[in-house]
């Protein structure tokens, strides 16, 4: 099917729809297409606006963990509004500060004594992915610095939970949008793995810095901060750049120092220190969350 190309004042350029999928999706002024740049095509898709998705817990113990990951994976599957059935006072807090320091954009409102609705308020927009998912990398990269400076002793770095946090929600809204909108069907395997190693990545260097903080033991300085610190900015490099040669460097570093240095410590008679250990698994993260970033970067190439 062809289209003769109009032009709408100095720089606009238009083109007609076909009548018959404007026929077939009931297509008005004012509703939104997503088009996808394919080289020499451009596709053009509709995707009708959804009710909102609901669905319902119930909870009847109150382990801290079990009622995260419910509610966090009924978020991560688009659920905007969430019945929950409670028990006692106890989960109902818990559920509270769940909402708050994983989720972002919904809110909590307690509907009876042991009854609660989780419901979207101020989510933000999924066109916005691409730029959350920048600020959760930017946000490992200031945990990663200011940890490294904290075992140089250059820094008090007591701000990691809260940086935590918000890695946290940015990783949970992301997943998100990767399981419901369908613009990432095809990429969605490659998003999800990045984003569940960078997690983990950042999960590696909270555990380090709360275990400095409650150690009453000395701080050592780790012969792996800095490698931490360097595999880190090539990995931001070859995310930023699209760089399939920042991302053969890196696993170039990280055979050298796991592959050599780290297993030499575990074989020795020291043993290998808390802080190393943290520190050689956020490097080992990093590492595998190169291979999913790796696939996005071929994919990109392949639709352009």
């Amino acid at each position: 099917m062809r289209r003769k190309i109009v032009q709408q004042g100095p720089c606009t350029l238009m083109v007609s729809i076909p009548k018959e999928f404007c026929q077939r999706h009931s297509l008005k002024k004012g509703d939104i297409l997503d088009l996808r740049d394919c080289g020499q095509f451009l596709q053009a898709a509709y995707h009708e606006k959804e009710d909102a998705k609901t669905s319902a817990l119930s909870f009847s113990s109150s382990t801290e963990s079990a009622i995260r990951i419910a509610i966090i994976n009924s978020y991560r599957c688009g659920h905007s509004c969430i019945n929950v059935d409670f028990k006692e006072d106890n989960q109902y807090n818990i559920i509270c500060t769940v909402v708050s320091e994983n989720i972002m954009g919904l809110e909590v409102t307690r509907t009876s004594n042991n009854t609660c609705r989780i419901e979207s308020i101020n989510e933000p927009d999924i066109d916005q992915f691409q730029m959350i998912l920048k600020k959760m990398i930017f946000c490992i990269s200031t945990m990663i610095t200011d940890t490294v400076q904290r075992l140089d002793g250059k820094k008090d770095f007591s701000d990691y939970n809260h940086l935590g946090i918000k890695i946290e929600k940015y990783e949970n809204f992301c997943l998100r949008v990767v399981a419901t909108d369908g613009r990432y069907t095809a990429s969605g395997q490659f998003y999800s793995s990045l984003l569940s190693k960078l997690s983990h990545c950042s999960r590696e260097l909270y555990h380090l810095n709360k275990y400095i903080e409650i150690s009453s033991n000395k701080i050592a300085k780790s012969s792996f901060a800095e490698p931490l610190y360097k595999i880190f900015t090539l990995f931001e490099g070859s995310f930023f750049k699209k760089s399939t040669e920042m991302i053969e460097k890196l696993h170039q570093y990280q055979n050298q120092i796991i592959f050599s240095q780290y297993y030499k410590s575990i074989a020795s008679k020291k043993g290998v220190s808390v802080i190393d250990h943290h520190l050689a698994c956020a490097i080992r993260h990093i590492h595998l969350a190169s291979s999913p970033l790796m696939g996005l970067i071929l994919f990109e190439n392949q639709m352009r």
